[in-house]
Order: C-alpha cells, then sequence, then structure tokens
C-alpha cells in the first residue's frame, strides 16, 4: 500500500518464473548473489504440507499411473520426431483427459 493509501501499480502476471531466469540487471539470480535459502526451505515445507494431506492413491495405481505415463511419454516423443502435429495432438489429448479427470 502506498502512503496514500493507493495499491501499488502491479506488472501482470506472465505465468513464468524461474530461479535461473534473468532478473536483475540480466543476471540470473544466483549471479546476483541472491540467497536463495530462505525460499526453497519455505517451498520445501510447503510441498510437504501438501504431501502430508493428499489423499493416498490405493495400490497398484500409483505404479500403473507412472508406467502409462512414462510410456505415452516414449510415444509423444518418438512421434514428435517424425511427425510432430500428430504429438501435439496427442498432447492435447492428454490434457483434455486431465481436464476431465480434474473436475
Amino acid at each position: 500500500m502506498r502512503a496514500d493509501g493507493a495499491a501499488p501499480p502491479s506488472t501482470p502476471w506472465t505465468g513464468r518464473w524461474s530461479a535461473t531466469g534473468p532478473c536483475r540487471g540480466g543476471r540470473r539470480l544466483y549471479e546476483a548473489d541472491v540467497d536463495l535459502a530462505g525460499p526453497l526451505a519455505d517451498w520445501t515445507a510447503h510441498l510437504s504440507v501438501v504431501r502430508d494431506k493428499a489423499i493416498p492413491l490405493p495400490e497398484p495405481l500409483p505404479e500403473l499411473m507412472a508406467a502409462l505415463l512414462a510410456e505415452a511419454a516414449e510415444q509423444l516423443n518418438a512421434t514428435a520426431a517424425d511427425a510432430p502435429l500428430a504429438a501435439l495432438r496427442a498432447a492435447g489429448v492428454l490434457e483434455r483427459i486431465a481436464d476431465r479427470v480434474s473436475r
């Protein structure tokens, strides 16, 4: 909040943030001597809380899903080399499946 009570102007969120991308004067965070220990520790703690509160998947679903996703990734990579538009279509299908399942 500014001294006059107005909210400060905000920069629109671009949807991307990178600890290794340019940030300060075109330099990367690790080149700009920015200490990331605190934020990384906070992020690790947050992930632990989320993981602890997550509902466990029934067995053998985690292993089946991991194998299926690994196979899909392998097939998409092979298809992308030969037919990039087909791989893009397949990625769209996977995205729609994920969207339906998440509802």
